[in-house]
């Protein structure tokens, strides 16, 4: 994950070294840290800047690390602090894999129509996610309507989608595309295990469920290699230790 800017328009990122609670990678969302003693807390580490531990508890975020550092609680070792973007309006850039959340770097999966809809309305595939992508992002890669997107409004498991907005053209029998399980119109986002990367098949569930409180600004596709196409997410977060929502 990278940083992308911020919705204030400064020229450069806000910057400052900060203590970590746990070992922490480049290019990694990093929230508060609180000490281990205090039971109600939502977090744990004794550092100024720690991994979030699960997807549910995506708060308080200070920002995006720029570089690796690793915690020792052994005697002598000194503290160890990371540079991280602390911008309260940052804009975050993140690869979208096509894993599910432990598989990171992953090819993003392409989906095939079955049947021709000359509605240009559904898309059929047996392929599709088991878990709802109502809300998320249906991208036309191949096709009459290539490049053109909407927003995901029906869903069945292992069938179909459908949209309200039509597509253009007909679709046709074996024209692709790519499904996304997040877009604007959805407030939250799922991050990958090491909080780096956005998963394409995240289920579209409710915020605080497995959703960091985010909001999606856009998708960005590469389909130059329609065969390999690649994707970035690019999202604010809502709940920032500097501007708590």
């Amino acid at each position: 994950m990278r940083y992308g800017g911020s919705l204030t328009g400064e020229g450069s990122a806000l910057k400052d070294k900060f203590a970590i609670g746990s070992s922490v990678s480049a290019g990694q969302i990093v929230c508060r840290g609180v000490p281990t003693a205090t039971t109600t807390a939502p977090l744990s580490g004794v550092g100024g800047v720690i991994v979030n531990p699960s997807k549910v508890l995506c708060t308080d975020v200070w920002g995006l690390t720029e570089e690796a550092g690793t915690m020792s609680t052994t005697k002598g070792s000194a503290g160890v602090e990371v540079e991280v973007v602390y911008n309260p309006f940052a804009i975050y850039d993140a690869v979208v894999t096509g894993g599910t959340g432990d598989d990171e770097d992953t090819a993003l999966t392409i989906n095939e129509q079955d049947t021709a809809d000359t509605n240009g309305l559904i898309i059929d595939d047996a392929d599709l996610s088991s878990d709802s992508m109502v809300g998320g992002l249906l991208y036309a890669l191949t096709g009459n309507n290539a490049t053109q997107s909407r927003i995901i409004t029906s869903f069945t498991s292992g069938d179909s989608c459908g949209t309200l907005s039509p597509f253009d053209n007909t679709i046709a029998s074996g024209d692709q595309f790519l499904v996304f399980g997040f877009s604007r119109a959805i407030i939250g986002l799922s991050l990958s295990t090491s909080f780096t990367q956005v998963p394409q098949w995240q289920p579209c569930s409710a915020v605080g469920v497995d959703f960091a409180e985010a909001v999606t600004i856009d998708v960005i596709v590469d389909d130059y290699d329609v065969a390999a196409p690649t994707a970035r997410c690019r999202f604010v977060v809502r709940d920032h230790i500097l501007n708590p929502s």
